[in-house]
C-alpha cells in the first residue's frame, strides 16, 4: 500500500483506539480490511478510494459521541456500491445486514440526480436505521465540501453548496449537531475560495515549505 495510505490509515487507527468503547474494533477493523484490499486492487484513484471513506469515519469519531461500531462500519464501506468495490453479496459476508442496507440505501442517490430525487432521498434518509445513515451523509458531505474549490465549474459548485444548506444542515442539526457549524462555515469559506487549482497550489505549499 502507498506510505500516504498507511500514514491515513494508521491515524484513523489511533484516533479509533483512543476513542472506541468496547466492541467496535472488530467490526471497523473487518471493514478497514476489506476496503484497503479492495482499493489497493484499482491501478487508479486507489488512493481517493481509501482516503475518503476514512477521511468521513475520522469525522464521526470527532462529531458523534454515541458512536457505535455499525456507524464507523458504515462511514467506511458507505460508497463500495457506487464505486463498484464490492457487489451485494460481497458486501454481505463483510458487514452485517444493518451496515449492508445502509450502503445500498446510500447508493441510491448518486451523480446528476433530479432535484425531486434529491429531495425525496433526503426526506428518507432520517428514517432509516434510526438515524445512522443521516449521520453518515452528513460527514460525507462535509468531507466533500473540503474539496470543492478543486472543481473549476462554478455552476457545480454553487449547485452543491446550495444542496448542503438547503437539505445538509437540517439533518445535522437533528443528527449530528456538534457538525452543524463546521458545515456552515465551510459553505461560506467555499464561496470565497472559488476554484482553486490544486496542481498549481501543490507547487506553491511545496516552495513555501522549502524556502522554510
Amino acid at each position: 500500500m502507498d506510505s500516504g495510505l498507511i500514514s491515513l490509515m494508521d491515524g484513523f487507527l489511533a484516533e479509533l483506539k483512543a476513542a472506541r468503547s468496547a466492541g467496535v474494533s472488530d467490526v471497523v477493523d473487518a471493514s478497514l480490511v476489506a476496503l484497503k484490499q479492495a482499493s489497493h486492487s484499482r491501478t487508479q484513484d486507489r488512493a481517493v478510494l481509501f482516503n475518503h471513506p476514512v477521511r468521513v469515519a475520522s469525522l464521526l469519531l470527532k462529531y458523534e459521541s454515541q458512536y457505535s461500531a455499525d456507524l464507523i462500519a458504515l462511514a467506511v464501506l458507505h460508497n463500495t456500491f457506487e464505486k463498484g468495490l464490492f457487489s451485494e453479496i460481497e458486501l454481505a459476508s463483510i458487514a452485517n445486514d444493518k451496515v449492508a442496507s445502509g450502503v445500498a440505501f446510500l447508493s441510491t442517490i448518486r451523480g446528476a440526480a433530479k432535484i425531486t430525487e434529491i429531495r425525496d432521498f433526503y426526506s428518507e434518509v432520517g428514517k432509516q436505521d434510526g438515524g445512522m445513515s443521516a449521520k453518515v451523509k452528513v460527514a460525507d458531505k462535509l468531507d466533500n465540501l473540503y474539496m470543492l474549490c478543486f472543481n473549476p465549474d462554478a455552476t457545480v459548485r454553487e449547485t452543491y453548496i446550495e444542496e448542503i444548506q438547503t437539505f445538509v444542515l437540517p439533518l445535522a442539526e437533528k443528527y449530528l449537531p456538534r457538525a452543524f457549524g463546521e458545515i456552515s462555515a465551510a459553505c461560506q469559506s467555499q464561496r470565497v475560495l472559488g476554484f482553486l487549482d490544486k496542481n498549481k497550489e501543490l507547487i506553491t505549499a511545496r516552495r513555501l515549505f522549502d524556502e522554510n
